[in-house]
């Protein structure tokens, strides 16, 4: 498969129809419960050093260089027509247990996810009827005991979601489906899908049978490893060329779609922007330290600066997030908390991964180094540009 170019992304000046089921839902970390395995991409909740969050974000005065894109690749906006939030057109039901509470997926910063059975509307009935047949959906509610009211940003996620998946037609390609927002509790219904990145390449690491041959492969395997970093880099700049910025890649927000191999698909859209002046930043963005960019992590951990994702750190912390599926270990595994935080600042995701139990695997000159190297520099202007990451796999496709 091609990776995406950037320049061929034109985005439509007015909204493009989209099929009903041409959406995305955003991934939450689970109670640690159910240590990780929880369907709908989530995973347990990590300890409160892994994670960031502030009230508000504000654009640096001198902003880090873009990843490179089409100068034209940004489009205008119209807050009126492309951020509206699309509206559920149906009803749902919340699975119970047999003691009668509802089913939990999990939780995260702002919200709980719960099982529900969701029943959309047939729109060629006069008037429209709902289905007979429920989905299975993950439904996102507004936590009522955050510190900061958690509804505006789940309407901040709806957002993204719906300028994205009904006015971008190759959406449904690389983002996790969005039902709609419903309106009565702010609550988002979000298809639910059974695995994490994360959680796939921890199984992979596990189910392993190293020999020499195989040692310095990635644990997930070559074509998959390379399947992977294709559709990431593709749906990466896809979103940059519709100006947007995820602002908190992970394993955790990267679902999985069953195929073989699997397709992988961004969620968790809550600390994304829009980069156009007119559009509102995100409400709370919020950040794990382990996969986000030093200069990023520098400005949340700041009194004095604003932090602003960039299409730059994102890059970052997609080359962090893909040594995870090459290693099968998340970044900084095991090391205490004040060390994986003067770590991640200072930008030693690649030299700790060459360095742990599954090394061999991304030390210099393997394939997954040779993907990950120049995403994962310290200095944001001299990382990897999208359309020259995507050249780079494709040379490491056309050598397999």
């Amino acid at each position: 498969m091609a990776i995406l170019d950037p320049a061929a992304l034109s985005p439509p000046m007015t909204p493009t129809k989209r099929d009903q089921d041409a959406s995305a839902w955003g991934n939450e970390n689970i109670n640690p419960k159910t240590n990780g395995q929880g369907i709908a991409g989530t995973l347990a909740t990590p300890p409160s050093d892994e994670r960031t969050v502030v009230g508000s974000s504000r654009p640096l005065d001198n902003p880090e260089r873009e990843v490179s894109m089409p100068a034209d690749a940004s489009p205008q906006l119209s807050y009126s027509t492309d951020l509206q939030p699309r509206n559920l057109q149906g009803s749902y039901i919340f699975k119970r247990t047999s003691s009668g509470r509802m089913k939990q997926y999990g939780q995260g910063a702002w919200s709980n996810v719960y099982e529900a059975d969701y029943f959309p509307k047939e729109p060629s009935s006069n008037p429209p009827q709902a289905t007979s047949s429920p989905r299975l959906v993950a439904v996102k509610t507004p936590d009522k005991h955050t510190l900061q009211p958690a509804a505006p940003i789940l309407l901040h996620e709806a957002q993204i979601l719906t300028y994205l998946h009904l006015h971008r037609p190759a959406a449904a390609e690389y983002i996790v489906p969005f039902h709609g927002v419903d309106p009565s509790n702010t609550s988002l219904v979000l298809a639910s899908l059974p695995l994490t990145l994360a959680a796939y390449s921890a199984s992979a690491l596990y189910s392993l049978h190293t020999t020499t041959s195989t040692m310095r492969d990635p644990v997930v395997g070559t074509s998959t490893f390379l399947h992977l970093a294709t559709r990431l880099i593709s749906g990466l700049a896809f979103l940059h060329a519709h100006a947007v910025v995820h602002g908190d890649i992970k394993p955790a927000n990267i679902l999985l779609r069953p195929s073989l191999p699997p397709t992988p698909l961004y969620a968790d859209f809550s600390s994304a922007t829009i980069t156009h002046a007119s559009i509102p930043a995100t409400p709370a963005p919020a950040i794990t330290h382990a996969y986000t960019a030093p200069e990023l992590l520098a400005a949340f951990l700041s009194s004095t600066q604003s932090p602003v994702a960039t299409p730059a750190s994102d890059v970052y912390a997609l080359g962090a997030t893909l040594l995870v599926p090459a290693t099968g270990a998340e970044a900084y595994a095991g090391v205490d908390a004040r060390r994986r935080l003067a770590m991640a600042m200072d930008g030693q995701v690649l030299p700790w991964a060459a360095c742990g139990a599954q090394g061999s695997r991304v030390v210099k000159g393997t394939l997954a180094e040779r993907v990950v190297r120049r995403a994962v520099g310290r200095d944001s202007g001299g990382r990897i540009g999208m359309r020259e990451w995507g050249a780079v796999v494709e040379e490491e496709i056309a050598r397999v």
